[in-house]
């Protein structure tokens, strides 16, 4: 199984935000929190520090 804290960290900071959106130098970007969340729950169910 895959150690997947750090990918797990990054989207916890996204959601901790509560941004939808970001904007940076002109570049923009948009959240779908539901994707996020469904991500986080499927990298945190294959990872062995989870369970």
């Amino acid at each position: 199984m895959t150690d997947n804290s750090a990918a797990s960290a990054k989207i916890e900071a996204i959601l901790n935000t509560g941004a939808t959106s970001v904007t940076t130098d002109g570049t923009a970007i948009n959240y779908d929190f539901a994707g996020l969340r469904w991500r986080l729950k499927d990298l945190r169910n294959t990872d062995p520090a989870y369970h």
